[in-house]
């Protein structure tokens, strides 16, 4: 009885530990192994959807498969703020001088810009990523802070480089621009590809705003991912 006992106790512990062995990850996920003793993070392999045997000292560190919203002052849905408030205010920037004969007598013109983009981490980058920055999916705003930092960057800079008639004129190829010098920051220095809502209008009344002079413009918005 007490041989049965024992092989008892052991079958069930071996069952209690195999069940514990396995980590799973979401069609919306990725992972890298982490020891649950040591807190090293595996760099070498990025995981799948899928179910794995980890062992019973290991889980998975998950990182976002799908595109994540944030946005600057638009008041639109953003997936870490649940109750629709936007990541970051409005972004205050300037237009470049307009050198026309129209316009030879105006000046580069303050603009406020509410934008939305969406991004997705590449990866086979995750790694260097999360070297980096050390967030994951729960604390993804490690690296989501970087990434608004350098789009408003980008999104100021290239303000600079259109006039104030263009913000009336050229609103799309002004999008445009903004999308491929943030997506191109963002990539370089973060390690993910943007594009713009996809079910969003690529221009939105009342959200960006030529100050003093100027009337209310629409929005810009982006559109296409681009990796150049």
């Amino acid at each position: 009885k007490c041989v049965c006992g024992c092989c008892g106790c052991l079958f069930l512990a071996f069952i209690i530990i195999l069940s514990i062995s396995f980590g799973t990850i979401s069609p919306t996920e990725y992972g890298m192994r982490k020891n649950t003793i040591t807190g090293q993070v595996d760099l070498g392999r990025t995981y799948d959807s899928g179910r794995y045997f980890l062992g019973p000292f290991a889980e998975f560190r998950k990182f976002p498969a799908c595109y994540v919203t944030l946005s600057f002052g638009n008041d639109t849905y953003s997936s870490r703020n649940k109750d629709g408030r936007d990541d970051r205010p409005i972004i205050p920037a300037r237009t470049g001088a307009d050198s026309s004969n129209e316009g030879s007598s105006s000046g580069g013109q303050p603009v406020d810009l509410s934008v939305s983009f969406q991004y997705q981490l590449v990866r086979d980058e995750i790694p260097q990523m999360y070297t980096l920055f050390g967030g994951d999916l729960e604390t993804r705003n490690k690296y989501e802070d970087q990434y608004l930092v350098y789009a408003q960057q980008a999104i100021t800079n290239v303000a600079q480089t259109f006039t104030p008639r263009s913000f009336w004129v050229d609103r799309h190829g002004i999008e445009l621009a903004m999308l491929d010098r943030v997506n191109r920051s963002i990539y370089e220095q973060g390690f993910a590809v943007v594009r713009g809502e996809p079910c969003a209008p690529l221009l939105q009344r009342d959200d960006v705003l030529l100050r003093d002079r100027f009337a209310v413009v629409h929005a810009v918005r982006f559109h296409r991912p681009h990796v150049g």
